[in-house]
């Protein structure tokens, strides 16, 4: 998944060394959808339920 730097999901597992070496960085959304990332449902809750009912439709 894909999501902010502020995401408060992502904050709370970063604190708990979670994460970590699993992270990407991607220069924009649309390189991290290219990749096979879906949005955060946390930080991205729009967007998410977008990529939702889309995958649902497939």
């Amino acid at each position: 998944m894909y999501g902010r730097l502020d995401c408060p999901s992502a904050l709370m597992y970063l604190a708990k060394d979670q994460y970590k070496k699993h992270r990407i960085f991607f220069a924009d959304e649309e390189k991290a959808v290219a990749a096979g990332f879906r949005p955060c449902a946390v930080c991205m809750r729009e967007k998410y339920i977008e990529w939702k009912n889309n995958k649902a439709k497939v």
